[in-house]
């Protein structure tokens, strides 16, 4: 296993050829030997926390959107809360309910996993690319070309990739 990607971000190469992570940024939760787990940030679902969850609006993100967070237990919903100047984690809204700690949420429909090893793998299959996270990169606007942005972090070819074309077939 590479160094842990625990915090970065995945950037979704062109030619990754899966629908589910087309032109996706992934925030990387947990990365370890046995595997990796995260979220998509740039998939706002048609759902608002404030009609969903109520109780919470006061402190979810300024856009108000949940996110669809990968093709893994779309049943299921995460938050992910920033505590300070803490990395963003993963926490359970009974905690949320009886704690007042968490200064900002947000609200994620299913994840993103991979077995062990398989995160390597297709990195070394450049299938991503890889940058670290900015503490606040979970809570961002996911209605912005966050795709582009991300790939703007990159040296030299990620600024040429930044302006690929959405269908390179019509160019």
């Amino acid at each position: 296993m590479s160094a842990s990607l625990r915090h970065h971000l995945l950037i979704a190469a062109p030619q990754l050829g899966d629908p589910n992570f087309e032109r996706t940024v992934v925030y990387v939760i947990d990365h370890s030997v046995d595997g990796a787990f995260g979220v998509v940030l740039n998939r706002p679902a048609a759902i608002e926390v404030a009609h969903q969850f109520p109780e919470f609006a006061d402190r979810a993100t300024p856009d108000g959107l949940v996110l669809v967070g990968g093709p893994v237990q779309t049943d299921v919903v995460l938050v992910l809360a920033r505590v300070g100047d803490e990395y963003p984690r993963l926490v359970d809204t009974a905690d949320l309910r009886s704690s007042g700690d968490a200064a900002r949420l947000r609200f994620v429909i299913g994840y993103t996993g991979w077995g062990p090893r398989q995160l390597d793998d297709e990195i070394g299959e450049q299938a991503w690319f890889v940058v670290p996270a900015r503490g606040d990169e979970p809570f961002a606007d996911p209605t912005t070309d966050r795709w582009r942005e991300a790939l703007g972090r990159l040296p030299d070819i990620g600024r040429m990739l930044a302006r690929f074309p959405d269908d390179p077939s019509v160019n």
